[in-house]
This record gives structure tokens, C-alpha cells and sequence, in this order.
């Protein structure tokens, strides 16, 4: 496939990347923000009387973290959202329950970020997207749709595009040549 056909298609799947993306996003803003109200917000539930109800609730969420990262094989370090956006690969094995991971981190107080979950589901949908319509695409391919996905959700969640370009330009070790590669992130994180 010619460099230029490559970039076509590229450019195509960056508004994809982008919609779906930015729903992403505002799925997971949401479900993050409904989590935090019920656990500690003003949902009048009874068992949260006294000073220390949010030991429990903290308690509750680190054994639920701990039994998905058992249950899914998930390794003792999770990379952080800027290490997952300079390699610009993400594990799609682990990308879901990573994902339930950060919800629940974050609903129980001990956050990952909410950057983490954002980033992790525009990139893994990417490369999930990749595989799907390029089977044969190259790393190189992969890591390009990959940033132009976490920047697709970074854009929806900070609603500023040109935020989104220059920290996804910014980190990135792999970018060769930056003026073709803007383009994409902009039209995703738009």
C-alpha cells in the first residue's frame, strides 16, 4: 500500500477515532461521575452515617481492584496514561478489565486518574479498530492510530483539540514526521 493510500485511510478512521472516542470519554466520565455520587455523594443511603464510612468504602474497592487484577492477570505495575501514550501500544487482552480497574478506582477514592481510562479506551479501541480493518498493518500503523485514538478521547474530555495534538505530539518517541502526522490528531480530537 502506497505511503499516500496509507495516509487517506488514516485520515478517514481519525473522524471514527475521534466520534467514538469522545463517546467513549463521556461514557466514562459519566459512569465515573454517578459511581463517586452514589459512594460518597448525596444519595441518602444509611450506611453512610459516622466519620469513618469512607474506610469501608475504600476497603471494599481495593478488594475489588485486587480480584480483577487475579482474575484477569493483571501485572503489579499498570502503566501510567503518559507511559501508555509514548509507546503508543496498548494490550488489548487486558485494555477491558484495565478499564473496569480505573472505574473503580477512581468511584472508590484511590484513583488512577481519570486520564488513565480515557487514554486506555481511545487507544485500545484504536488498535482494536486496526486489526479489523488492516490485519497486516504495521507497528508503525498501529502506533499512529493508537495516539490518534487517545487523542480522539483526550479531546472530547478537555474539549480543547489543540491540547489534545500537543500532548499527544509531545510524548511521543516514535513520531517521524509531525506536520503529516497533525492533521490526524487534529480532526480526531475535534
Amino acid at each position: 500500500m502506497s505511503s499516500d493510500t496509507l495516509y487517506k485511510k488514516i485520515l478517514a478512521y481519525s473522524f471514527l477515532l475521534g466520534i467514538v472516542g469522545g463517546l467513549g470519554a463521556v461514557v466514562f466520565s459519566s459512569l465515573t461521575n454517578y459511581g463517586i455520587e452514589v459512594v460518597f455523594g448525596s444519595y441518602n443511603l444509611s450506611l453512610r452515617q459516622g466519620s469513618l464510612y469512607w474506610i469501608p468504602v475504600t476497603s471494599a474497592g481495593a478488594v475489588c481492584a485486587v480480584l480483577i487484577r487475579k482474575r484477569y492477570k493483571i501485572a503489579d505495575k499498570v502503566p501510567s496514561a503518559v507511559e501508555m501514550a509514548e509507546v503508543a501500544v496498548i494490550d488489548r487482552s487486558t485494555a477491558l478489565p484495565l478499564l473496569g480497574l480505573a472505574v473503580i478506582s477512581i468511584v472508590f477514592g484511590a484513583s488512577l486518574g481519570p486520564s488513565f481510562g480515557i487514554i486506555l479506551f481511545g487507544g485500545a479501541f484504536a488498535g482494536w479498530l486496526l486489526r479489523r480493518v488492516m490485519p497486516r498493518a504495521r507497528t508503525s500503523t498501529e502506533e499512529d492510530l493508537t495516539r490518534i485514538g487517545m487523542a480522539g478521547s483526550l479531546g472530547a474530555v478537555f474539549g480543547a483539540p489543540i491540547l489534545s495534538v500537543v500532548l499527544s505530539v509531545e510524548v511521543s518517541k516514535t513520531i517521524k514526521n509531525y506536520v503529516r502526522f497533525v492533521l490526524p490528531l487534529l480532526i480526531a480530537s475535534s
